[in-house]
Order: structure tokens, then sequence, then C-alpha cells
């Protein structure tokens, strides 16, 4: 009875141990996998982005202008990028930018945006996340990117986006 317990008991830890460590060598991936990560892994052009990546995005998009300059040069690569043949080269732009719309509301308070016009950029950041969602997640389903269907809006929101000028900078002094 004991020796039955004493079995069962390091049977079950070592069932339970062996999933706690990857199972494959680093670096490798299983074709059969149907879980995001394996598609993604299988993907050449839908690589994560690293931290440095994305730190060196965040100071180069530090100011208003350069963020929205930024946001519009990745818009016309995603709407290049999904007309090309092929969309999922449209990955890495589709990505930088979600991170660009993510922190232009803090971007633009830094810069010095006057307040009344944080609700219209709170707004249209979101129109336009919600709308290359759309083409990312069509992307990502092997479907066409459909980047027509969200195009109107995408012009407009990165309009109004643009039309939104900084305030007077901390190191230039404000007239009075």
């Amino acid at each position: 009875m004991l020796m039955r317990f004493l079995t069962r008991s390091f049977l079950l830890c070592f069932l339970g141990c062996g999933g706690c460590g990857p199972s494959q060598p680093a670096g490798s991936t299983t074709v059969d996998q149907t879980d995001g990560a394996s598609v993604a892994a299988a993907d050449p052009h839908d690589i994560p982005l690293t931290d440095e990546e994305i730190n060196q995005l965040r100071e180069e998009t530090a100011v208003w202008n350069a963020a929205l300059e930024r946001m519009q040069k990745l818009t016309d690569t995603i709407k290049m990028e999904t007309a090309s043949g092929m969309p999922a080269k449209a990955h890495r732009a589709l990505d930088l930018v979600d991170y660009v719309l993510q922190w232009l509301p803090d971007i633009a308070q830094a810069s010095n945006v006057p307040k009344d016009h944080w609700q219209a950029i709170g707004e249209n950041t979101q129109t336009l996340r919600d709308a290359f969602n759309v083409v990312h997640t069509n992307i990502d389903a092997g479907k066409q990117p459909s980047y027509e269907t969200v195009a109107a809006e995408i012009r407009v929101a990165v309009a109004a986006l643009a039309a939104i000028k900084s305030g007077p900078s901390e190191d230039r002094p404000v007239a009075e």
C-alpha cells in the first residue's frame, strides 16, 4: 500500500514537473500547432518588436510633430504594403503605429497641446487603432486586409490629428 502510494506520488510529481520547462529546443516551432504563437512564428513578417525597438520608437516620437509625422509615414506604409500582394509585410508597420497611437495622448500633453484638443486626440487615435486592428486581424486570419473598407476612417482621423498643433515648447519662452 505504501509502495503504491509512493509510486503514484512520484509519477504525479514527475508528470506535473515535466510540463514546466520547454519541451522543445529554444527557437524551434512545431508546424502542427494551431495556437497564435505558432502561426506568428510561421509568418516571417510577424516578428515581435524588441524592447530596444520600442524604446527607440518612444524616443523618436516623444514630440507631437515627430509623432504625427511617424504616424503618417506608418499609415502610408500600411496602405502600400496591404495593396502590394503581400499584406503580411504590413505587420511591422501595424505594430509600430499601434504603439505610436497608444502613446499619442501622453505625447500631446507633454508637447503642450492645448487641453481643448485632448478629447479629439483620444477619439481619433481610438478610431485609427480600431481601423488598423481590422486590417491586422484580417491579415492574421489569412484573409484580404480590406484596407479600402477602413481607408476613409483612417484618412479623416489622420487629417484631424494633423490639424492639431502643439503649444509653445518648454524651451521657448512664451510671448506675453
